[in-house]
């Protein structure tokens, strides 16, 4: 997905989305001029967040973790 759609999907903003990538929290790949995120590396940012605020330490994945096989489209989100 793009850095806009991904913007949309996890409501935050394009400064935020760099911030978290130039940190290298969020993983992301250029094709050409483009910056793309991978829905798997939005979804390992989300649960990252998630286990932060739960005081568990986000660099370290759950073990077997294999991704989520089921990905919503982005018509799906609704806000």
């Amino acid at each position: 997905m793009t850095i806009d759609q991904f913007c949309h999907w996890a409501s935050i903003g394009r400064t935020l989305a760099y911030q978290e990538i130039n940190a290298g929290r969020l993983r992301s790949v250029k094709i050409g001029k483009r910056r793309l995120v991978l829905w798997s590396s939005a979804v390992t940012w989300l649960a990252a967040l998630e286990d932060g605020a739960r005081g568990i330490d986000p660099r370290v994945s759950p073990a077997g973790y294999q991704g989520h096989g089921n990905r919503p489209s982005l018509k799906d989100s609704t806000n």
